[in-house]
């Protein structure tokens, strides 16, 4: 009995460890709540890497700019906080990084958005204490070019990831990556919660052998 509250103990605190992760965007993340990635992966999530590309460039006066779209888990809203680095060049080659941060909520509704940190600053940031009203749980984080808004953004209906966005035909392509304070990833993958589980199997089967 003692091995087995062991292995349970070991078990527990190997699914509840705090490491620090990096979610890499796989292959072009979704712009809808029903196509958003999920951040997968074990305990606190620090950052997400990911890129933007020419949805289609069929027509040069009128490309389509990407727009990423993720789930993720805020723990406590008051610390929640996102900063972006990127570099984006525009279709002709030029600088091109003005993008925009948007936050969804479960629902996928939009609860808040930035466009620049600052005047000269043009990179998108949540700081801590702008959700502070706003309950932990799943929401769903979305980067886009500024020229790209929410369906009824400018209207009085509430904006929601599922009904779409509006392009103005300017383009961002390149990498970028955000930096967040206080989210978990959305779940953990099977693999990983299996290989957990065999750790500490084998662990408290090795216990065992030693004792007969």
């Amino acid at each position: 009995m003692n091995y087995f509250l062991s292995f349970l103990v070991l078990f527990f605190s190997f699914i509840n460890i705090s490491s620090a992760a990096t979610f890499n965007e796989i292959g072009d993340a979704g712009e809808l709540m029903s196509t958003a990635q999920d951040t997968t992966g074990i305990g606190s999530l620090n950052e997400i890497k990911g890129s933007f590309i020419n949805l289609d460039n069929s027509d040069p006066d009128f490309p389509v700019s990407d727009i990423d779209a993720y789930k993720i888990n805020i723990t406590n809203t008051s610390l929640f906080s996102v900063s972006m680095t990127a570099n984006f060049v525009d279709e002709f080659g030029d600088d091109d990084s003005d993008p925009y941060l948007w936050l969804f909520d479960s629902a996928g509704n939009l609860v808040f958005d930035n466009d620049d940190t600052s005047g000269s600053n043009f990179l998108p940031s949540i700081v801590a204490g702008d959700l502070a009203l706003f309950d932990s749980g799943v929401y769903y984080l979305a980067v886009s070019m500024w020229e790209a808004n929410p369906l009824n953004y400018y209207n009085l209906a509430v904006s929601n990831l599922e009904e779409g966005w509006e392009r103005n035909g300017f383009l961002g392509v390149g990498e970028y990556e955000l930096s967040l304070t206080d989210p978990e990833i959305s779940e953990v993958p099977i693999p990983a919660a299996l290989w957990l589980f065999s750790a500490g199997l084998m662990t408290l089967i090795g216990a065992r052998k030693k004792v007969a």
